[in-house]
């Protein structure tokens, strides 16, 4: 029964369907949403976050924000995991140890989660040029700005070009405004390149046409398979 929910969750096994060594986990808040998330720190295998997706599963994010290899992106030997706020910002930390004739790692917790940015992204909206720091304009003008992003999708992946096609719907709630949008990714290296954009204001708080009422109104990544 535990196993079956573990499952469920999300966090048994692997991205690739496999199960993983964890030597050492811990649960905490780290991006302070008021949810739990999972540390799992892994033997000679990339360590995972798992992070709370608020509806009963778990998303795996160790690379996406930084604590899954080494400074030198390599994978460890995990053998156990500390987690406290050691500099007093808010926001916890993790103390990640490992087999002897490995390093130890402190993975300090900025608070500004990961944005996989090129220092140059270029983002498009409507055929026009709206910034040269994706990076930027996210911090300044989505976050605290947009008050939900919900049923995201990404329903077309191309590896070879490096190209992802998402929509998505964009919540202003202090002024009753949703954009629904869909967004080209050109990735590079990891990277997040370039951004084409297309969008219109929609009913404030419509759902889509593809979902159901609770999957319309939900912050997670839609599957869409």
């Amino acid at each position: 029964m535990r196993g079956s929910v573990l499952l469920l969750a999300g966090v048994a096994l692997n991205e690739d369907g496999k199960t993983f060594a964890g030597m050492g986990v811990d649960i905490a808040d780290f991006n302070n949403d008021g949810w739990p998330d999972v540390y799992v720190a892994c033997d000679s295998t990339p360590s995972w976050l798992f992070r709370n997706q608020h509806d009963g599963t778990f998303a795996q994010e160790g690379l996406e924000h930084g604590v899954a290899l080494s400074e030198d992106g390599l994978e460890q030997a995990g053998m156990g995991v500390a987690v406290a706020d050691y500099d007093l910002d808010g926001s916890l930390d993790i103390f990640k140890t490992h087999f002897s004739d490995d390093t130890n790692t402190l993975y300090r917790n900025d608070g500004k989660g990961y944005y996989p940015f090129t220092a140059d992204c270029a983002r498009f909206e409507n055929g026009i040029v709206t910034t040269t720091n994706c990076k930027q304009q996210f911090e300044n003008s989505l976050k605290g700005v947009v008050s939900r992003i919900r049923d995201r999708r990404f329903v077309a992946v191309d590896r070879e070009r490096g190209i992802v096609f998402a929509f998505a719907f964009f919540d202003h709630n202090n002024i009753n405004w949703t954009w629904q949008l869909g967004e080209l990714f050109k990735i590079e290296n990891g990277q997040i390149r370039r951004v084409e954009a297309v969008f219109h204001r929609a009913p404030y708080g419509i759902p889509s046409g593809w979902s159901s009422f609770e999957q319309a109104m939900s912050e997670s990544i839609q599957s869409v398979r």
